[in-house]
């Protein structure tokens, strides 16, 4: 599990220039350089402990590299390139970690820990290298825009029950906001049956939504006004139309993809269409509920996960497709 997780990683590392590992895509975030030696770092440092007869081979990077994913004082770094080890440095330190994490057993629920933390991290990671410019990645090649039907939007009736959020404490694996679980009465509730497209957003976009002082949260609004914020953040606009930043090129805005935004911005274009979010538990009880009121285990019903419910724990023809 943990050796195909890695995969990925290192899979979105290596999209990024050599010359450009020291660039920082997001100003809250760290340089690219530290996750390279944080996801090593923190394996290590978490299984470290199972194997008392490997001696630490460098402590100044296993401090380095230990903190996780933003700056630990809330405000913007100041480090610059010449803050950081030399990459071979970094990357001989990567090694010297795997190999001592390879070369010894471990508790199955540390190496859930290191796999669930390496697979966050590269949601993370591939939405920062989303923001890193085209010319600082490896371009590979893109698949045509398949042409999509025209969503037809309606709503589906939720009926009201028990939602239950979080684990309970004997669960074989679980971060520590997920304990204790706890039960919420949901009332009966209607949800949009698909994802907003870019294309109703763009009706939002073109009303003005964005100017409209009432639609706004006041956080909401300051972090708008302040980062200067006027459409989605991978939308580019045109002289007579928009366009859309994927991973490696411009395409004409996909008006049928789900829109990809803040929370802020989801907010206000709910508001603007008259309606609001659902909560976590209305979004729990829309997945997890049945026609008869009762809660699923699973969306689907009760069956356990695998390949023919969808891609789950590295198993099943999923994984060598991908």
């Amino acid at each position: 599990m943990l050796a195909e997780a890695r995969k990925q990683t290192d899979k979105l590392f290596a999209l990024v220039r050599p010359d450009s590992l020291y660039e920082r895509p997001i100003p809250e975030r760290h340089r690219i350089v530290f996750y390279i030696g944080h996801l090593e770092a923190f394996d290590w440092n978490l299984l470290r402990p199972q194997m008392p007869n490997v001696k630490p081979f460098d402590e100044r990077l296993d401090r380095l590299f230990a903190f996780g994913i933003d700056p630990v004082d809330g405000g913007l770094p100041q480090d610059g390139p010449q803050d950081w080890p030399e990459l071979d440095e970094v990357l001989r330190y990567c090694r010297r970690a795997r190999e001592a994490v390879d070369d010894a057993e471990h508790e199955p629920e540390l190496v859930h820990t290191a796999v669930e933390h390496r697979l966050m991290h590269a949601e993370t990671l591939a939405y920062m290298l989303h923001q890193l410019p085209f010319e600082r990645k490896m371009s590979e090649p893109q698949a045509p825009v398949p042409t999509a039907d025209v969503v037809q939007q309606g709503t589906v009736d939720v009926l009201g029950g028990v939602a239950t959020l979080g684990l309970e404490p004997d669960a074989a694996f679980g971060w520590d906001n997920e304990f204790n679980a706890h039960r919420v009465e949901v009332p009966s509730f209607a949800i949009d049956r698909y994802k907003v497209t870019n294309g109703d957003y763009l009706r939002f976009v073109e009303a003005g939504g964005y100017n409209n002082r009432r639609l706004w949260r006041d956080a909401d609004w300051r972090w708008k006004e302040e980062s200067r914020v006027e459409h989605p953040v991978f939308w580019k606009r045109a002289a007579t139309s928009w366009r859309y930043r994927t991973m490696f090129e411009e395409i004409a805005l996909p008006v049928n993809w789900p829109v990809y935004v803040s929370h802020a911005e989801a907010n206000a274009y709910a508001r603007w269409a008259g309606a609001r979010l659902p909560s976590e538990a209305e979004w729990h009880r829309a997945a997890y509920g049945s026609a008869k009121g009762v809660e699923h285990s699973y969306p689907w019903g009760e069956d356990s996960p695998g390949a023919r419910h969808g891609y789950f724990d590295f198993s099943g023809d999923g994984i060598r497709r991908r």
